[in-house]
């Protein structure tokens, strides 16, 4: 009898996981209204498991305190990146953030995720709603290092108070600075 190689069958097995693990949410487009209005960077998180350099460091000076302004034409910030969005378009999801940290950012060659490795403030393994921002022409910040292309992702922590991707495996933690009635 032939014995299958434990690394084929690891494969396997986490292809099955993947294709047969229970959808929690549908995404569905919504308008941008919860992000009308501008946003203060309050925080910029690393991974903590990284063991190269990142481009920024924690609560680097570059970013706290910029500005991201959103409006149902486009999202605009004063930040080293360009932030260059026009007609933005917002798809929500419901998930943890350790899985959303999970499908979307680097890991260490350790494939165990450790939890809350950005140390952002709030149980990760609690349900949040996830935004998914993509632009008409330009973008809203990265949509790498693992997708989806085309979008970037906003997550609601309160309120007031979100997280976003940023480069270089950053992330970002915003608060609402004001508030905009959209047209």
């Amino acid at each position: 009898m032939n014995r299958i190689p434990k690394s084929t069958s690891n494969l396997v097995l986490g292809v099955c996981v993947l294709l047969f693990l229970p959808v929690k949410a549908v995404a569905q487009t919504k308008p941008i209204e919860f992000l009308a209005g501008a946003w203060r960077v309050t925080g910029v998180r690393l991974d903590e498991t990284l063991t190269r350099t990142p481009h920024y460091n924690y609560n680097d000076a570059d970013l706290m305190g910029s500005l991201i302004t959103f409006t149902t034409k486009n999202v605009q910030a004063k930040m080293p990146e360009k932030v260059n969005c026009r007609n933005p378009v917002v798809n929500t999801e419901i998930m943890t953030m350790e899985t959303l940290i999970d499908r979307t950012m680097l890991r260490t060659r350790d494939l165990i995720s450790r939890k809350n490795r950005f140390a952002l403030p709030l149980d990760t393994s609690k349900s949040i709603e996830v935004l998914w921002v993509t632009c008409g022409k330009g973008h809203v910040g990265p949509d790498d290092p693992r997708g989806p292309e085309g979008y970037n992702w906003i997550a609601k922590l309160s309120g007031s108070k979100i997280a976003m991707r940023w480069y270089d495996n950053t992330i970002l933690l915003l608060d609402r600075k004001t508030k905009r009635r959209l047209p």
